[in-house]
This record gives structure tokens, sequence and C-alpha cells, in this order.
């Protein structure tokens, strides 16, 4: 198996886009597997789509490189005109985005109990929604984007990033505290809705 696959990587062009500075790996996160079929064998290959690294970045008066965090997020675009994949992958990039934080408002409501009441999981929701608007908005291309040609059907299929500081990252949560109560709570709802909304500010937070 290790062989096949070997041979496809090896057919694979790898075309880099220009990077937003060396990176030293500090962390990774949110992974997952992809499983195609090659002849009679079965290939899983594990794939980040977010993580934490620190990158080279210059100063603001730009006399010395700083060692900077990034949050980032990766996405997969396939067809059969290598820009046009590039687009799409960074595209689902930031899709993933909307897909990492929505993932951590459903888990962080069933730990708090909160999912049996529509109200406050409606208004976690809506909250959150918006908070992964302003981060994505933030975020722009990151790093390398691989790309890799298939000869024989003419595809491109491209890995690309987009990322942000982690400081203006952190800002953007500490920031989803500041929040009033929503119409529709009671005063009691309205505690849930911020017990809850900590929780997710917290796990997101997470590298």
């Amino acid at each position: 198996m290790k062989k096949v696959f070997s041979m496809m990587l090896a057919a694979s062009l790898l075309v880099g886009m220009a990077s937003c500075g060396s990176s030293k790996k500090m962390a990774q996160t949110t992974y997952s597997n992809e499983t195609t079929m090659t002849g009679d064998n079965v290939v899983t290959q594990t794939i980040k789509t977010s993580g934490v690294e620190m990158v080279d970045e210059l100063s603001a008066d730009g006399t010395r490189i700083e060692k900077v965090a990034y949050r980032w997020y990766s996405g997969i675009g396939i067809a059969n005109n290598k820009q046009v994949a590039i687009t799409l992958a960074q595209q689902e990039a930031t899709a993933t985005i909307s897909r990492t934080l929505n993932n951590i408002v459903k888990d962080e409501a069933e730990r708090g109990n909160v999912v049996n009441n529509g109200n406050v999981q409606q208004a976690l929701t809506q909250h959150w929604e918006q908070i992964s608007m302003s981060i994505l908005k933030g975020c722009g291309p990151y790093g390398d984007a691989v790309v890799e040609y298939n000869p024989k059907d003419g595809m491109y299929t491209v890995t690309a990033k987009v990322g942000m500081r982690g400081d203006r990252y952190a800002k953007l949560l500490e920031n989803s505290q500041n929040v009033s109560r929503p119409q529709n709570l009671t005063q009691e709802e309205y505690q849930e809705f911020l017990d809850v909304n900590k929780s997710i500010m917290e796990a997101a937070r997470r590298p």
C-alpha cells in the first residue's frame, strides 16, 4: 500500500504559492480522513483542516523579524484549471471556519444541556454565526498551497489555507463574550446562554 501511495505522490506536480513566511510547527488540530480506491488497494490519508503555527513576520517598523502565532484553516479544490482549483480550495478553507465553530457550538451546547431549549440553542447558533463571519473576514491566503496534477484526466487537486494572526483571532473570541440578552430569552435562559457561550469561546481558543 505504501508503494502505491508513493507512486501516486511521485506522479503529482507540486506547486507552491507564496508563503506568509517560514513556519515552525506549533500545534495541529481538527483532522479528517479521506479514503480512495487505487486498483485493489484502499489508501487513507489524514488531512489537517485547521491548526496553529508560529511564523516569521516583519515588525511594525519593518526593522526586524518577529515570531507570530497564526491560526489557519485548510480546504481542497478540484478543477481542470489550476487557478480555478486554487480559488475553490481557498473558498473551501473559509467554509472550514464555519463548520469548525458550528461543531464546537453543538458540542458545548450538548455538554451544557441546552440542546432541548430551542431558544438558547438558536441564540447561541446565531451569535456564533456572526463571530465566524468576523473571523472569516479577518482571514486571508496563508502559507503554501499544494497543487497535484493528474495527467490522465487533466485535473488539478489543490490544498490551500487561509489564516489570521493569533492575537486578532483571540481578540474576536474575547469580543464574543460582549453580548446583551436576546429579547426572546428569559433571565434564566440568558444565564444558560452566557455559561455555554463562555465554554464555546474557551473551546475555540484551544489549538
